[in-house]
């Protein structure tokens, strides 16, 4: 609900006065007025919660006040605006912050000691906000939002932003950092798990403050892990529409057990909901996802995203990286559209993503350690990085995959998950997003993590926990078929003593409709020949043609320049067209990130 910049000066507090910090992020907030998104007021407030400590706060249009400070303690959130909550239960005891009672939702945190000269950042998981920070000679700098630090550090010139060249081998692995890089030099993101701590101007990562933790006990019986997953996503949706305070929600629906489990948390509540499916009546996606809101009564648009409205991929890309800040997006051929789309500025858009109930991403319980490290690096692109660029990426997800503690491999997967792929892996559609709408992601709160945390493997990776709680929510919907998916316990037949009475009804085949006749014009999407000779030509133009061989394999280069040059389609010797298309996004978006364009003079 707000994009903040706090800055710390470095030196001593008998030395200090705030004069050149305010002066400072009056200069960022000059800079960043741009990126300054329809949702939020235009006029940022500044204000010092200590006498050590400026914040920059942009707020959202119509949302809560900021909390005044508390005895102490002083507090600034990203996503959920829970500060009054974290001021009340979030307290000292010792050398470590922990919380008295938790404070559930989904945000990133920055908490202020007045007295001590303490400040320290942390975030929920999955961290949909991330944290950044930075420090020059003068100052300490935590923001959710990379491009904020950025421009601290350049003095709140945006000419003076720099990127961070360590990021783009980054981006073209994985589509976002393995590692604390950011696409800025000098700013880090700080790493799931970690808090940020400012001592006396001097910065130092800590650990995030206890507290967090679900009351599931280790020996607790899976009806009882299906309760509290209930409980824990039903709470969820209750701090999702206090958020949203009466606003409209646009709710991205698909056929899937995610989408399922957001329309029975939606069901019986006094919220205006407008499902959207992409795709096309006949398809199963669409199918599915109008028997299960014709269940509701809910209104459903089967459409298509939209194109930005631009002269060619490159603007559309242009103008996406700056709408997100210059965070290029994970889904690269997702640059091509417009964001959350919504009727109206801070309407709420619902997905569902990538929750972690169902065991991130071990599919099973045994792995031997290749396949386990291969499953992780599957969801990497190794193909476009030459072996120099490719192999330091490589080593850190292996050392990581070595040094995280758990129990086995398959709690491996579900880290690996928890630590990048559920959040990290977000950021960019966050900012996109959440410039216009109001970010509404339930499983994405910090108390379905946390009896996610405690549920057993097998729990998850078999479905039962989510599927008994669904069946808690909305037993209901239990019968709507899922295409061609399936719960993982029930692959090899029904169990008689988890199924329950819609088996049948579930695991039907979907109805064979006939495609609708096609009207207007043809619909160019993001995988056409003619998009991908577009975005062909624009890498061949690109002025960065030395960093793209220095990064990018030759049969891949190859395959660029023969698709730009004769108008058609050329793929690189054993890869598929999809794989060369993904690819294909994903370099365009890397080479115009790279090119800085996207940055306002």
């Amino acid at each position: 609900m707000t994009e903040f910049l706090l800055a710390v000066p470095r030196r001593p507090r008998r030395d200090l006065t705030l004069d050149l910090t305010r002066s400072r992020l009056r200069a960022v907030a000059d800079g960043y007025a741009p990126f300054v998104g329809p949702a939020y007021d235009q006029e940022p407030v500044i204000l010092e919660p200590s006498v050590t400590t400026v914040a920059l706060v942009f707020q959202r249009t119509g949302g809560p006040a900021l909390a005044a400070a508390e005895a102490d303690r002083w507090a600034v959130t990203g996503g959920h605006p829970v500060w009054d909550e974290l001021i009340r239960n979030v307290r000292r005891v010792g050398s470590r912050l922990g919380y008295d009672r938790p404070v559930w939702g989904q945000y990133a945190a920055v908490m202020v000691e007045r007295h001590v000269d303490r400040v320290t950042a942390w975030a929920t998981v999955p961290a949909f906000d991330g944290l950044y920070w930075a420090q020059d000679s003068e100052h300490v700098y935590v923001s959710n939002r990379p491009l904020l630090p950025a421009l601290a550090l350049a003095g709140g010139r945006r000419a003076g932003v720099r990127r961070d060249e360590g990021y783009l081998a980054h981006y073209l692995y994985s589509g976002y950092s393995l590692e604390e890089v950011s696409p800025f030099a000098g700013v880090s993101r700080l790493p799931v798990d970690r808090s940020l701590e400012i001592v006396q101007g001097r910065a130092r990562l800590g650990v995030v403050p206890p507290g967090l933790r679900s009351t599931l006990t280790e020996d607790h019986t899976p009806e009882e892990g299906a309760e509290a997953a209930a409980e824990a996503m039903l709470g969820a949706m209750d701090r999702v529409e206090a958020v949203l305070d009466g606003r409209p929600v646009q709710l991205r629906l698909s056929g899937g057990k995610d989408s399922r489990t957001l329309l029975a948390l939606l069901k019986g509540r006094d919220m205006e909901v407008h499902a959207v499916t992409f795709g096309e009546e006949h398809e199963p996606d669409p199918l599915v996802a109008r028997m299960m809101t014709d269940r509701l009564g809910m209104p459903l648009t089967v459409t298509q995203p939209t194109p930005i409205d631009a002269t060619g991929e490159r603007e559309r890309i242009l103008t996406t990286l700056f709408q997100s800040g210059g965070q290029p997006l994970s889904e690269a051929h997702t640059a091509r559209y417009v964001g959350s789309n919504p009727r109206t500025p801070g309407e709420g858009i619902m997905l569902g993503q990538w929750p972690l109930l169902k065991g991130g991403m071990a599919q099973r319980l045994r792995y031997t350690t290749d396949d386990a490290l291969r499953r992780v690096r599957a969801r990497s692109n190794p193909d476009l990085l030459v072996e120099s660029r490719r192999r330091p990426l490589e080593e850190a997800l292996t050392r990581w995959f070595h040094e995280v503690p758990a129990q086995d491999r398959a709690e491996k997967l579900y880290l690996y998950a928890r630590q990048f792929r559920s959040g990290t892996y977000l950021h960019a559609h966050i900012a996109h997003y959440g410039r216009d709408a109001t970010i509404a992601y339930p499983l994405g709160d910090a108390e379905v993590t946390a009896v996610a945390d405690a549920l057993t493997m097998g729990e998850k990776v078999s479905h039962r926990a989510l599927f008994g709680a669904l069946a808690r929510i909305w037993p209901e919907v239990m019968a709507v078929p899922l295409g061609n998916n399936s719960w993982g316990f029930e692959q090899k037949g029904p169990d008689p003593t988890w199924s329950g009475p819609f088996y049948a009804e579930r695991t039907a085949p979907l109805p064979d409709l006939e495609p609708a006749p096609r009207t207007g014009p043809a619909r160019i999407g993001e995988y056409s020949p003619r998009t991908l000779v577009e975005l062909s030509r624009i890498l061949v133009e690109s002025p960065n043609q030395e960093v793209l061989q220095d990064h990018l394999p030759e049969p891949l280069l190859f395959a660029v320049a023969a698709t730009a040059l004769s108008g058609s389609v050329s793929l690189p010797d054993g890869m598929d067209r999809r794989r060369y298309a993904k690819d294909l996004w994903r370099v365009t978006v890397a080479d115009l990130w790279y090119g800085w364009d996207w940055m306002p003079a």
